[in-house]
């Protein structure tokens, strides 16, 4: 997921055009505000909407996230394996976070991003790690120059455990939330809240 979303980044600061907002949205995220207001609320910000973390508040809640044991792992046969060898971090950047792959980027941050050296030292450390795209660009964020700019709501509505698929009797909840986005989303379990979600969205519009 890191190597896909890096590629697809780099392509587009290569391209140019006039964007300036980078949102990585996976095949079960859906919009919960109408599209121009999306536009609108992002164009007032200058934050980078990321969820960032540090080993030790994670350790507090969740002492058994995998990703605080450093471990190298490898992925074969359709599953993740967890080797006993622990991953030496570079002394002189603190890769100690963690949070949601899913964020919000300004261009300024993505320019950065694709061409610092910093972005080849992450990724060769992170690479055989547990999810790395769970660490990579808070890592990245953290230890740069943006790390001012972050905004820990990364504007989607998720239900924990899980996260949960999202059902109509949801509804209510993911229209009264702030978020711009709802995951996760099913049309096999249930498609009347997609159709709700579309209608309203358009409406407001």
């Amino acid at each position: 997921m890191v190597v896909a979303e890096l590629d697809a980044m780099r392509l587009m600061v290569a391209e140019g055009g006039d964007w300036q907002r980078w949102v990585n949205l996976s095949g079960q995220d859906y919009p919960v505000k109408p599209m121009e207001q999306i536009r609108d609320l992002l164009a007032a910000s200058t934050s980078n909407h990321i969820r960032c973390c540090s080993f030790t508040e994670i350790a507090k809640g969740e002492p058994n996230d995998p990703h605080l044991k450093r471990r190298i792992c490898l992925e074969y046969g359709g599953r993740i394996h967890h080797t006993p060898l622990r991953i030496p971090f570079p002394k002189k950047v603190n890769l100690e976070w963690k949070g949601s792959a899913w964020h919000m980027f300004t261009r300024s941050f993505c320019e950065w991003m694709v061409s610092s050296p910093l972005t080849r030292t992450v990724a060769r450390t992170l690479r055989f790690t547990f999810c790395p795209d769970e660490t990579f660009f808070q890592g990245l964020i953290m230890n740069g120059p943006f790390a001012e700019t972050v905004d820990q709501d990364c504007g989607r509505f998720v239900l924990w455990p899980g996260p949960k698929t999202l059902t109509i009797e949801h509804f209510s909840e993911i229209r009264q939330s702030r978020s711009l986005f709802g995951r996760k989303f099913d049309h096999a379990v249930d498609d009347q809240i997609l159709h709700e979600l579309a209608s309203v969205c358009c409406h407001n519009a």
